[in-house]
């Protein structure tokens, strides 16, 4: 089966925002929340621009293994308007276009993301680079030199838990990043601005294993330590189907 596409994603975020609210909060907030993909496959790698209450955002800047850029020509446009660069996981689906963007371009929003991220980040565009070079033909964009002085000296790293804000456009935004599971370092964020809430979580993974514990469900359930967590737009994305469930354990006999 085909996997999801990110204008699955863009449905799903709109469909999921308040659920709960009034007509007059929703349209309000409604009016200060778009979602341009610009993935069309967001099984393979993930980015898009979102914006929230007047400021933009990239949510992550990953790439296919075959780094393209005429795929990021449609992100193009967005570049000078920036705010902000969320990335939620270290591999290449989630950061591998960042040298190239950073090197091409000059951009100078904050990056953000866990420590995890920005060092394993490092070292799987340098791992991929290097590949590349040796085996394809080399990268015309960056180099080593390159993706080593965007993840030292351009990222910010954050731990869970851990906000972080910027002020633009007269508007204060706040994004926090939370465990996500499935890899070392993956965070979904929560963002809030201007009194709309977003959730960020794409490939998560809620079952823990021997290194992690798993997507942290505090933060998603209805009620926190008694106060209620609503949240207005929620972004993520699904696995391609299975037509096969796999089964965990022993068989039955």
């Amino acid at each position: 089966r085909r996997p999801p596409t990110a204008r699955w994603v863009t449905r799903c975020a709109r469909s999921s925002a308040f659920g709960n609210e009034s007509t007059t909060g929703a349209d309000l907030a409604m009016s200060d929340f778009k979602l341009i993909p610009i993935s069309k496959d967001t099984w393979g790698w993930q980015c898009s621009v979102l914006k929230l209450s007047g400021l933009t955002l990239l949510l992550d800047c990953g790439a296919p293994d075959q780094l393209d850029p005429t795929l990021l020509a449609p992100l193009v446009p967005y570049l000078a308007e920036l705010d902000l660069i969320v990335l939620s996981h270290a591999d290449i689906k989630h950061v591998g276009a960042l040298p190239y963007l950073l090197t091409k371009y000059a951009l100078s929003c904050p990056i953000i993301c866990t420590e995890p991220v920005c060092r394993l980040g490092e070292l799987t565009c340098i791992a991929h680079y290097e590949d590349r070079e040796k085996y394809q033909a080399p990268s015309e964009h960056f180099g080593v030199d390159d993706i080593l002085r965007v993840f030292m000296s351009r990222v910010t790293v954050l731990n869970y838990r851990e906000t972080f804000q910027i002020q633009a456009r007269g508007r204060t935004l706040a994004a926090c990043p939370y465990p996500a599971g499935r890899h070392l370092g993956g965070a979904y964020w929560t963002l809030q601005c201007a009194g709309v809430s977003a959730l960020y979580i794409v490939d998560a993974d809620v079952r823990r294993n021997r290194f992690l514990d798993g997507l942290e469900l505090q933060r998603l359930l209805p009620c926190s330590r008694g106060v209620a967590q609503p949240w207005d737009v929620v972004i993520t994305s699904s696995p391609p189907a299975l037509d096969v469930l796999p089964h965990l354990g022993t068989a039955a006999v």
